[in-house]
């Protein structure tokens, strides 16, 4: 499953495809291609904004921007596939090709 040139912006935990994805979930065989992913807090990513499961053979390419936000969500954790990994998270076999 994929997303070809999908725009998301919000404010804390942005990804393309996914949020959040929790420690039971596990992302496989996904794409996001020429993202634009934009969030004002923390946990912004091409593919998954904050990821505590599992990122299997998958990759996003494009474009993720992380903007001031207030509090603890200044811009923290920006990543071109997962914005944060969180404790027990696991990525595999994935790439992404961002600036």
């Amino acid at each position: 499953m994929g997303l070809i040139a999908p725009s998301v912006s919000g404010d804390a935990n942005v990804g393309a495809l996914i949020g959040t994805n929790n420690s039971q979930g596990t992302v496989s065989g996904t794409y996001a291609a020429g993202v634009s992913v934009t969030g004002a807090g923390a946990s912004i990513g091409g593919l998954v904004g904050d990821n505590g499961g599992s990122i299997i053979a998958s990759y996003a390419t494009g474009i993720v921007t992380g903007t001031a936000g207030s509090g603890n969500n200044r811009g923290a954790a920006v990543g071109g596939l997962v914005g944060n990994l969180g404790n027990g998270g696991r990525i595999q076999a994935s790439y992404a090709v961002a600036r």
